[in-house]
């Protein structure tokens, strides 16, 4: 939330104190815990939690101009209206934080453990992917409002999003072609 709204009003300061600050942090504690003080698997899954938890709260201060609950205690016409637009959304949240550890739930029960492992590789691919997309992601927003009332742009954006298709399935095309060889390389 914190990051959204410093990323969409231009605030590279605070945008770059919480994504630098909470990496810097979850690095620096995964490396404290694992190898300084050999907390093994607990230590590599309570560096994130702390770090991400920890600057949420920073983000949330440094939202502080941006939150004001007095708005919605005194107004519950307005509160019930930002919770049926809301709601949804929460839900998808909550949902999509919790498919990629509810996933391991469900695969060691149904599954062999070398199949864990090729899924492993895969969820490897599709972060390396999922980088990709995601630069993409952050650049196109702004740079599609900016030409939204141009003449050209609906033209352009359909040539854009023909070629980001075919560069996908090119790319989906190639690691699957390669799956031998990630195996090889990922898993290790």
């Amino acid at each position: 939330f914190s990051v959204s709204i410093f990323k969409w009003t231009m605030q590279r300061g605070r945008f770059l104190t919480l994504t630098l600050g909470g990496t810097i942090a979850q690095v620096a504690l995964t490396v404290l815990f694992v190898a300084g003080l050999g907390m093994g698997t607990k230590g590599a899954i309570l560096a994130p939690v702390l770090s991400m938890n920890l600057f949420a709260f920073v983000g949330l201060w440094l939202n502080a101009g941006y939150l004001r609950p007095q708005l919605l205690l005194g107004s519950w016409p307005l509160m019930r209206a930002m919770l049926a637009y809301g709601l949804p959304f929460a839900c998808v949240m909550v949902t999509g934080a919790l498919i990629p550890s509810m996933d391991r739930l469900f695969l060691i029960r149904t599954v062999s453990l070398a199949d864990i492992g090729i899924y492993a590789v895969g969820v490897k691919a599709a972060s390396l992917m999922g980088l990709l997309v995601g630069a993409f992601s952050i650049a196109f927003g702004p740079w599609a409002f900016s030409m939204w009332d141009e003449a050209h742009s609906a033209a352009l954006l359909a040539r854009l999003c023909k070629l980001y298709f075919c560069a996908a399935a090119a790319l989906a095309v190639l690691l699957a072609g390669f799956g031998d060889l990630m195996i090889t390389l990922f898993a290790s």
